[in-house]
């Protein structure tokens, strides 16, 4: 006679199994709840860069233009102030330049960004600036380095991920 014949190896496999069975559907319950929910409300989101408000930003010019009478450096005047850094001449002609520069968020003070800029500086009397990456709230721009006359390499974390990347911009 084998013991699933008997009686009590009857209950106790029956018990198992029920208890098995119990336990499975405890665990499946909550994992369908989350599945079947995440799917309706819960789309994925796309990252978002972040945004950047020119009525955000205020030039050095225009905040000093707008004093009545001189006062002292302050804190604040400090960090109005855009930090330029990192000028590096064109390979070949050293009348154009690329320079980084660091804007802060005007309202608060809490974010701030950093720009690639060039400059021609063949008539020095008139220098030709533009921005070369436009300027996002936390977004940085670090590090260039020339290529050749026209390519220019950097790395940011103007990417989607927010991950400090390498980016190649064309002149």
């Amino acid at each position: 006679m084998s013991w699933l014949e008997s009686n009590s190896g009857r209950k106790k496999y029956l018990f198992w199994l029920v208890f098995f069975l119990i336990g499975a559907l405890l665990a499946l319950i909550p994992c369908l709840i989350v599945g079947l929910t995440k799917k309706k409300s819960c789309p994925d989101p796309q990252p978002q860069p972040a945004e950047w408000n020119a009525s955000d930003y205020q030039s050095n010019y225009d905040y000093y233009r707008q004093l009545e009478q001189k006062h002292d450096l302050t804190p604040t005047d400090n960090i109005l102030m855009d930090r330029l850094s990192w000028p590096r001449f064109c390979p070949g002609d050293s009348s154009k330049i690329v320079y980084l520069r660091r804007q802060f968020h005007m309202p608060d003070f809490n974010g701030s960004s950093t720009t690639l800029h060039w400059v021609d500086m063949s008539n020095p009397m008139e220098p030709k600036t533009v921005q070369l990456t436009r300027p996002k709230w936390g977004t940085h721009d670090q590090q260039f380095y020339w290529i050749d006359k026209s390519t220019i390499l950097f790395l940011s974390n103007r990417g989607s991920s927010g991950h400090t990347q390498i980016f190649q911009l064309n002149l």
